[in-house]
């Protein structure tokens, strides 16, 4: 799901988007919902705009 590029010193770097992504998937955790249960809800995401709802942080 999230993968981010390495610098020269190994150093993951992680976008503004891998960053609203982590955040989403910490409140669902908050909310009770398992890791898997989480990352499913984000894939399974049936419309576009909830997607992008998740990567705005509205959802």
């Amino acid at each position: 799901m999230i993968a981010p590029v390495r610098n020269e010193s190994g150093h993951r770097l992680y976008t503004e988007e891998h960053v609203e992504i982590l955040r989403w998937l910490i409140s669902k955790i908050n909310q009770g919902f398992t890791i898997s249960q989480a990352v499913s809800l984000l894939e399974n995401s049936a419309l576009p705009m909830e997607k992008a709802e998740v990567l705005e942080g509205t959802w």
